[in-house]
């Protein structure tokens, strides 16, 4: 289940957009990548969730935070089976500036560049972090507020939160560990992935035999290297595509070398050819 809203606190602003999200996943389920337009800041509200960027894994708790900028490629995965709860906030680039508040700190927050996605309160922080995400998680549910200005200073108050715990700057030890050979891996995919490389490559780099490396990259990401791998170059694509760049353009500059294995594979991940994806969202 879903629960959605969007905020547009005045016409020269684009709107924020909140999603509550209460779902059953299954073991080992893989969220695929993805990429957003926008800022992507969730909170967790049930613990179990594996967040995978292009070079870290981070285990969450409930009451932790996750923060991705827009050009920041991720996924999840679920180590349990069950039924899992988070509030994704969705803040357009921008926004904040915009405004006439003092919000440095939210905004070195929402650009991280210090590579600080995971935040991890402390007891304190983590109890009022839950209470706001729920007053917030049961004004979604039940349709209260939606797009006044109540909602939107819940919505300020739980980012300043957030702000502040970044700030000081706790950065979190993962309680599993994850062998090297896992996040240098998801980090040479990023960097090379519109290369020729091959699974020997990546084992070479990560100084381990091919079996090792698939084994542990399964284990960890929920996928096959070869499977992240194609991924990675499919969402590359989809970019390339809603942005005009023609099929065998594309196709190349993804890592593919024989366009109609391109086509079908990304047939087979969108349901629609690199041609048709490209008709119905590339706006001249």
């Amino acid at each position: 289940m879903i629960y959605r809203s969007e905020l547009l606190l005045c016409d020269h602003l684009e709107k924020i957009v909140l999603e509550y999200h209460d779902k059953h996943f299954e073991a080992t389920e893989n969220t695929g990548v993805t990429l957003y337009s926008t800022y992507k800041v969730s909170f967790v509200l049930s613990g179990g969730i594996t967040a995978i960027t292009s070079n870290r894994i981070f285990h969450t708790v409930a009451g932790d935070c996750l923060v991705f900028r827009p050009d920041e490629v991720h996924f999840g995965r679920i180590l349990n089976a069950g039924n899992y709860r988070y509030l994704d906030i969705l803040i357009p680039l921008g926004y904040f500036e915009r405004l006439s508040l003092q919000c440095d700190d939210l905004i070195a927050l929402l650009e991280h560049q210090n590579g600080l996605n995971l935040l991890r309160p402390t007891a304190k922080q983590r109890e009022r972090m839950l209470e706001e995400t729920e007053v917030l998680s049961e004004m979604l549910q039940h349709g209260e507020g939606r797009a006044t200005p109540k909602l939107f200073l819940e919505t300020v108050s739980l980012l300043l939160l957030c702000a502040d715990i970044f700030a000081g700057n706790r950065i979190p030890a993962s309680e599993i560990p994850v062998p090297d050979c896992v996040t240098q891996t998801l980090q040479y995919i990023s960097q090379h992935f519109g290369e020729k490389i091959t699974l020997e490559d990546m084992a070479k780099n990560c100084y381990c035999s091919v079996a090792y490396l698939s084994k542990c990259f399964k284990h960890h990401v929920g996928c096959t290297v070869g499977d992240h791998l194609t991924e990675r170059r499919l969402l590359h694509a989809e970019r390339l595509l809603r942005n005009g760049k023609n099929v065998t353009e594309t196709c190349f500059e993804c890592g593919f070398h024989d366009c109609s294995h391109f086509i079908k594979t990304f047939k087979r991940y969108n349901g629609l050819t690199p041609y048709e994806y490209r008709k119905a969202h590339f706006k001249k």
